[in-house]
């Protein structure tokens, strides 16, 4: 009730308002759908974000080391979490929108996409060395899909993320 009584300019306001003009694009089954998903959305992905990074670092104390002693790399760390472990391991089924040949494989327009964001983000060639397998807190900025991607980017990401961090 708080949003309807005090509308702010948040997305759930928005949505409440939406809902309330009662022109039929939104139910109320669909406000509150679309409000759960968007607490645990936010909240899930969050939570396994920063144990997934505590994990990591006690792991590997040496990288546990570095951005203790260069608090300028944490923004570009957590991009290297992300990459490295991210916090949602799948999305949903996608459909391919047309006909598709990745490395050969034959995906048909309408054919079920699976896309595994664990493994997307130690598929891309990393020229270090290391390579995509090694988590490395002072790499430069790389490419990850754990915010998705499209229409299905999430609408919670950081504007300025995956700009290119300073070098160690």
């Amino acid at each position: 009730m708080d949003k309807r009584n005090a509308p702010g300019d948040d997305l759930l306001c928005v949505l409440v308002t939406v809902r309330d003009e009662d022109d039929g694009r939104l139910s109320e089954d669909e406000l509150v759908g679309t409000a759960v998903l968007l607490v645990v959305a936010g909240h899930e992905t969050t939570v396994n974000l920063l144990g997934h990074a505590l994990l990591s670092l006690l792991r590997r104390p040496g990288q546990l080391a570095t951005p203790r002693a260069r608090p300028d790399l944490v923004p570009g760390a957590v991009e290297e979490f992300l990459r490295h472990d991210t916090s949602v391991e799948r999305f949903p089924n996608r459909y391919a929108a047309e006909d598709l040949e990745p490395d050969g494989v034959h995906i048909p327009r309408g054919g079920i996409v699976a896309v595994a964001l664990g493994s997307a983000g130690h598929d891309i060639p990393l020229s270090d060395a290391g390579g995509p397998a090694v988590l490395d807190v002072t790499r430069p900025a790389t490419r990850h899909l754990s915010f998705g991607h499209g229409i299905h980017h999430c609408l919670g990401v950081r504007r300025n993320a995956g700009t290119p961090r300073p070098a160690p």
